[in-house]
């Protein structure tokens, strides 16, 4: 979630990854993961790096309540036996 929120911040204010360095650690991390972490990670990537700042609360609860189910979700499957 660490590397989703700062890789998502980079992307969102402009900052330069300079030699795709952060990019480069999330690939890294990612490819030791299974596709539903990849999923997971690609979904909250885009969510932060393009959740507008100035939303009504309609807006807000939506985004909210699709956040939360993912989150959800993800934690239930992580969860589950092998």
């Amino acid at each position: 979630m660490n590397n989703c929120f700062a890789l998502s911040s980079i992307i969102r204010h402009r900052v330069v990854d300079v030699d795709n360095e952060a990019e480069n650690k999330v690939q890294k991390f990612l490819s030791q993961t299974n596709s539903q972490i990849k999923e997971a990670f690609t979904y909250l990537k885009n969510f932060m790096t393009n959740l507008r700042e100035n939303t009504t609360e309609k807006e807000f609860e939506e985004n909210l309540t699709d956040y939360l189910i993912r989150i959800t979700e993800l934690a239930n499957s992580l969860l589950q036996p092998i």
